[in-house]
């Protein structure tokens, strides 16, 4: 997936969300997520890391089967089978995001979503917020180290000690944020920009579109 076309997975992505997301056959749902995982695992990680989205995950799915057993009108076991669809569109949806994402440039996003005729505005907007998940994380990991050093001889670290951690982390996140700002307006980035140059297509980006519409298709003949 790394080769492929920016638009065609963006495209990709977005029809595949949209059959999770349109189907309630546990079947189909399977069927989606089983090949999510081959394409994640032959793009970024092996197999068996592919099929790991995470202990939040699997907390976030016993907790909502759990809220579907207990409070759907129809039956426990119709609550089960409720729960177990919302659970499996969350993960197609997880992994499409995955494949998206850890495949894809965030300045191949804005691209492919200008040539999609996507505002530039909101394209950037996104490349951008893709761009900032990282560095805050990185700005948190600093904050955090500088607190623990200063605070090194203090006993215990209560509530007001996270409370000083969350400020100042914002703090500095609005310092980036002003400073970004200020670098796009002294670049003009307001003025009207010229057309972006259209974005290729070969076999293998058609090859992504027409997998993921027959996927898309598939939902929508078993709803």
């Amino acid at each position: 997936m790394h080769g492929v076309n920016a638009l065609a997975k963006l495209a990709a992505a977005l029809l595949v969300s949209l059959a999770a997301l349109s189907t309630t056959n546990l079947l189909v749902l399977g069927v989606v997520i089983f090949a999510e995982i081959l394409t994640f695992s032959a793009s970024y990680e092996p197999l068996t890391s592919a099929v790991r989205p995470g202990k939040w995950f699997f907390l976030l799915a016993l907790f909502l089967v759990a809220l579907q057993v207990l409070f759907w009108p129809y039956g426990k076991w119709a609550g089960f089978l409720n729960g177990c669809i919302i659970v499996l569109r969350l993960l197609a949806l997880l992994y499409a995001s995955k494949i998206m994402l850890l495949t894809t440039k965030p300045s191949d996003i804005a691209h492919s979503m200008a040539a999609a005729r996507v505002p530039s505005q909101i394209a950037f907007v996104t490349s951008m917020a893709l761009r900032l998940i990282p560095l805050l994380d990185y700005d948190f990991t600093e904050t955090k180290q500088a607190f623990d050093a200063r605070t090194r001889h203090v006993s215990s670290k209560g509530v007001l000690f996270q409370l000083k951690l969350v400020s100042a982390f914002v703090a500095a996140s609005l310092e980036r944020a002003e400073t970004l700002a200020l670098s796009l307006e002294a670049r003009g980035f307001s003025l009207k920009r010229r057309k972006m140059p259209k974005i290729a297509f070969f076999a293998q980006d058609w090859a992504v579109f027409a997998l993921s519409a027959g996927i898309f298709a598939v939902a929508l003949a078993f709803p």
